[in-house]
Formats: C-alpha cells, sequence, structure tokens
C-alpha cells in the first residue's frame, strides 16, 4: 500500500495501515514486543545518517513541514533541524540554537551520562508501555521491519498518541517512517536518504552549530 494511502486510512478510519505485502500476517503479543524490542534497540546502536522529512497535518486541514538530520555513532548522536543542534559529541551535552547566517547561540555543554545509561534507560522506558498485564499500547509487528502501537488505556497524552507506525531500516537499524496520530493531527517523519557515512568532521561540524551539508543523493 502507498504512503499517501496508509496516511490517509490513518486519518479518516484511525486504523493503522501500512506498505507490507498483501500476504504478511500482523504478529501481536510477546514475539511482536520482542522484536520492536530487537528494532528499537538497533537503532540506538547503529551508525548512521539519516535525513527526514517532518510533516505535520491539523485537523482543519493546514500542514508544516521542515527537514531533519539525525548523525549517529555512538556514543555520539546529534539531530538538526529548525535552526537547533542536539544531543551528544565526545561525551558533552549539546544544545545549540542556530540562525541561516550560522551559530546563534550555543548553551553551555554539561557532561552527558554513559550512551549504555541511555539506551538503557529509552527501551526500560518503552518496555513499560507494552510490557505487562495492562500495557499502555498494544503492539502489531506487520514485517519489513514495521511495528504498530496502539493505545490501550485512556490517558491525557499518551506518549505516542492514539497510535503510531514505526518503520526501521533492516541493514542499518535508522528510522525510515514514523507515523503519530494524537487526536486529529497526523504527525510524519520519512528518511529521505540513509547512509552508513558518518566522519568525525560531520559530527563536529554540527556540534559547533554549522548547517548540516546535504550530499549528494
Amino acid at each position: 500500500m502507498a504512503v499517501a494511502a496508509a496516511l490517509a486510512m490513518l486519518a479518516l478510519a484511525g486504523a493503522l495501515a501500512i506498505f507490507v505485502p498483501p500476504t504478511a500476517t500482523d504478529e501481536r503479543g510477546a514475539p511482536a514486543i520482542a522484536r520492536l524490542l530487537d528494532a528499537w534497540t538497533a537503532k540506538l546502536s547503529g551508525t548512521y545518517t539519516v535525513e527526514l522529512h517532518v510533516s505535520r497535518q491539523q485537523p482543519g486541514g493546514g500542514s508544516f513541514d521542515v527537514d531533519e538530520v539525525l548523525v549517529q555513532r555512538p556514543p555520539d548522536r546529534l539531530l538538526s533541524g529548525l535552526g537547533t543542534v542536539n544531543g551528544r559529541f565526545e561525551g558533552r551535552l549539546v544544545r545549540c540554537r542556530t540562525s541561516t547566517e550560522g551559530v546563534e547561540s550555543c548553551a553551555p555543554t554539561a557532561s552527558a551520562r554513559s550512551y549504555a545509561a541511555d539506551v538503557a534507560a529509552e527501551l526500560d522506558t518503552l518496555r513499560s508501555y507494552v510490557e505487562g498485564p495492562r500495557p499502555l499500547y498494544r503492539t502489531v509487528g506487520y514485517g519489513r521491519g514495521c511495528f504498530g502501537l496502539e493505545l490501550a488505556l485512556a490517558l491525557p497524552a499518551p506518549p505516542y498518541g492514539q497510535e503510531a507506525l514505526f518503520c526501521f531500516d533492516e541493514v542499518t537499524g535508522a528510522p525510515r517512517l514514523t507515523v503519530i496520530r494524537r487526536d486529529g493531527l497526523i504527525e510524519r517523519v520519512e528518511a529521505t536518504r540513509i547512509s552508513t557515512e558518518v566522519t568525525f568532521g560531520d559530527l563536529r561540524s554540527l556540534a559547533a552549530g554549522e548547517p548540516y551539508v546535504v550530499r549528494g543523493r
């Protein structure tokens, strides 16, 4: 199923619909949860540069679009977009705001805790959402590195909305598609380019607040 059709079904029917082979069988319960946790671990452990297009569709039809880039080579990980750079580099936290002319301001950096501790904390949080006798989300595995989360308990502001779709690149572990529905708002983050090329220069430049240079496709 095409991405546009999947998003339309998300908006109109409130059901997760993704582009998978018609013969694929939904996987639920413990096996789906285990595969989701493995995929999430691979996402946090992989080395890659992923260029992302973020779009938010409002209930009234308005939209917002922005491009981001995530550069990761554990324990270094930096996300740049919309005039900001956030993450960690060489054991320090990075919090920069940039302008079109270059660096506008960078907050004083502090020591980051170990990357292993960050990974463990993020996985523990995800487990708390999907495991247990009354999980916050039901997990569905669709194959091709895609997973759906369906809200199972009433909560004023659930972390992944009423439902969410996460797809991961099966080679690098990078996030290739994320769709989250929060009431009438739909946020879609899609990879436009994924590369295993990550250099120290890429990381150092982003950590200094310099704009990311898009390479040729």
